[in-house]
C-alpha cells in the first residue's frame, strides 16, 4: 500500500506539473501575442504621429496663405475706401476739376503751337 500511495502521489504530482507546464506555456503564448499586438500598436501610433505632424505643418501653411490673401484684400479694400472718401472730399474735387480744366486749356495751345510750326515749315519751303 505504501508503494501504491507513493505511486499515486507521484502520478498526482506529475499531473500537477503537467498542468503547471501547460499553464506556463499558455501564459508564454499569451504574453507573446500581447507583445506582438503592442509592437503593432506602437507602429500605428508612430504612423499617426507622423500624419498629425504633416497635418499641423499643412495647417500652418494654409493659415499663412489665407492670412496673406486676407491682408491683400484688406489693403485693396482700404485703398478703395480711401479713394472713394477722397473723391467725395470737396477740396480734392476742386483740385481735380482745376487739373482737368488746366489740361483742357493746355491742349488747344499745343494744337496752336503745332499749327504755327506747320505754317513756318510751309513758309520756309516756299
Amino acid at each position: 500500500m505504501l508503494i501504491k500511495n507513493n505511486v499515486d502521489a507521484k502520478v498526482t504530482q506529475a499531473r500537477k506539473n503537467r498542468n503547471v507546464n501547460r499553464t506556463a506555456i499558455n501564459n508564454q503564448n499569451a504574453l507573446q501575442q500581447i507583445q506582438e499586438m503592442l509592437s503593432k500598436l506602437n507602429g500605428q501610433v508612430e504612423v499617426l504621429q507622423f500624419k498629425i505632424n504633416n497635418f499641423q505643418e499643412r495647417e500652418k501653411v494654409l493659415y499663412q496663405e489665407i492670412n496673406d490673401r486676407l491682408t491683400i484684400l484688406e489693403d485693396k479694400f482700404q485703398s478703395e475706401n480711401y479713394l472713394q472718401q477722397t473723391s467725395k472730399d470737396p477740396i480734392n474735387q476742386l483740385i481735380n476739376d482745376q487739373i482737368a480744366e488746366t489740361s483742357e486749356i493746355s491742349r488747344p495751345s499745343l494744337e496752336l503751337e503745332s499749327e504755327s510750326v506747320k505754317i513756318e515749315d510751309i513758309q520756309k519751303n516756299t
